[in-house]
């Protein structure tokens, strides 16, 4: 390996390593903000139905990832912003154009963490954030608001048992078959 590839991928590897730090502060702040803001959201409600706190954190707790969903542009965009912040108070943006690296080249590894990154967001609200969702509502419903009967959901209707218990019963819709 000569010596300039090495170089090439030490700032690379530097620029992901600066805005992975941008990103995991502004993600963990943002993490903390919608926490509070869903209990404060809820608390009302909660305590009107008298939850007991661990079903209410259990809520709080489904909710937040889609919440972080629908916030990660401005995450990313903040995070951007505080890594180049960075970078340019100490003057390390000056030494990598010094050094004879274009603005192009430099947001070349940000670009490629950012396909990898909404790939992993698309993942993410599809498999996690969306049945996550379902379940905070369908919580909401049956435990805390104490809703018995008639809770659709697709695939069925969500009925409140006794002893906390959960039934599910399936739509089943019978072929008809005219007598002729």
């Amino acid at each position: 390996m000569n010596p300039i590839s090495y170089k090439t991928y030490t700032a690379d590897f530097y620029l992901l390593k600066t805005f992975l730090n941008a990103f995991a502060f502004v993600f963990s702040l943002f993490f903390a903000i919608a926490f509070v803001l869903i209990l404060f959201e809820e608390l009302d409600v909660l305590l009107k139905f008298n939850a007991s706190f661990g079903v209410g954190l259990t809520y709080v707790f489904l909710r937040i990832p889609h919440e972080l969903v629908k916030a990660t542009p401005m995450v990313v965009v903040l995070a951007m912003v505080s890594a180049m912040g960075n970078l340019l108070r100490h003057n390390e943006m000056l030494m990598l154009y010094i050094a004879g690296y274009t603005p192009v080249r430099l947001a070349a590894p940000l670009a490629l963490f950012m396909v990898l990154l909404l790939s992993i967001i698309f993942i993410f609200n599809e498999k996690i954030s969306g049945p996550f969702a379902a379940q905070a509502e369908t919580l909401m419903a049956i435990r805390i608001k104490g809703v018995t009967q008639g809770v659709s959901r697709s695939g069925g209707i969500w009925m409140h048992g006794q002893e906390n218990r959960i039934f599910h019963a399936q739509t089943f819709y019978p072929k008809i078959n005219p007598i002729g």
